[in-house]
C-alpha cells in the first residue's frame, strides 16, 4: 500500500472560498440582508416624495 500523505492543515481549509461557486454562495448569503435594508430606505424616500408632493408637514404625517 502507498502512504496517503499528510492531511491538509486546518489553516488551509479555513482560508476562505476557493472556488467560484463558493464565493458566489457567500455573496448571495451576504446579499440577503442588503435587499431588505435597501427596501426600507426606498420606502422612506417614497414616503417623503408623497408628503412633499401633497405639500403637507412631515411631522404631521409621521404623527398620524
Amino acid at each position: 500500500m502507498s502512504d496517503p500523505g499528510p492531511s491538509p492543515s486546518p489553516e488551509q481549509a479555513a482560508a476562505g472560498p476557493s472556488t467560484f461557486a463558493a464565493s458566489l454562495a457567500l455573496k448571495q448569503r451576504a446579499g440577503g440582508i442588503v435587499v431588505p435594508i435597501l427596501t426600507v430606505i426606498l420606502a422612506f424616500v417614497m414616503g417623503g416624495v408623497v408628503v412633499a408632493a401633497t405639500q403637507h408637514s412631515v411631522h404631521k404625517a409621521l404623527l398620524a
